[in-house]
């Protein structure tokens, strides 16, 4: 059964905080403050509930389009809904409340500076680790999806550098060609620099013989490796 609930605030970790008919919180997953919104229960708990949103009703006034195309599934940037200003906010009141509520300080916001903005909200990391899963017999790379260990499964990432964003459809043409399926793949490390240039790519993968100089080769061509 669904029901209709107005998101009030976040709880650590991104959840958004309602109150059921009965006076009962409920945590609602991808809830943002100011949403009215339709949800179904998801778990159930002496104190609290877990919800997702089976329709948005009425959007917050800080909610705004998602840019990424995993946005939603992909567990690497869970607030793209909510707009930087609005983020930067409760990220303040997080760490206010923790020192406050669990670390029993006083007077915190006299201690605690608000947060200064970054100048990149996209294309600012230098650094992603992948993992390696299949789709349709096809081994591609992906994250994890939200609150789950199943793969998402990627073709570029708007973390990383515009001139690298693609480089995890790339990297994965380049396994799959090395066959690095039959290695035991575990994860996939991609660093890259856009003050040098340099591009490291970083394999984990089961003890044993592994083709180095041929991975180093293919993967030098496909991704534009220096590493």
């Amino acid at each position: 059964m669904s029901i209709i609930v107005e998101v009030k605030k976040l709880a650590y970790g991104g959840d958004g905080i309602a109150a059921l008919p009965s006076g009962k919180t409920v945590f609602v997953a991808g809830g943002i403050p100011g949403d009215k919104v339709e949800i179904e229960t998801v778990s159930e708990h002496p104190k609290y509930d877990n919800a997702k949103i089976v329709s948005i009703c009425e959007p917050s006034p800080n909610r705004v389009n998602e840019q990424c195309p995993y946005a939603g599934i992909c567990g690497g940037c869970g607030w793209q809904a909510m707009d930087y200003e609005t983020q930067l906010k409760w990220k303040q009141q997080f760490i206010l409340d923790s020192l406050g509520h669990i670390g029993k300080i006083e007077s915190v916001e006299s201690l605690v500076r608000d947060i200064m903005p970054s100048a990149r909200q996209w294309k600012y990391r230098n650094k992603i680790e992948l993992v390696p899963t299949f789709e349709s017999g096809k081994m591609k790379l992906g994250y994890h999806a939200q609150q789950s260990d199943e793969i998402v499964p990627i073709d570029s990432c708007m973390l990383l550098s515009k001139s690298h964003a693609s480089d995890p459809k790339s990297i994965a043409g380049a396994l799959r060609y090395l066959k690095a399926d039959s290695y035991d793949l575990k994860r996939v490390g991609i660093r890259a620099s856009s003050r040098t240039g340099s591009t490291q790519i970083a394999l984990w993968t089961a003890p044993g013989q592994f083709p180095r100089k041929a991975a180093a080769d293919v993967l030098g061509d496909a991704a534009r490796v220096t590493s």
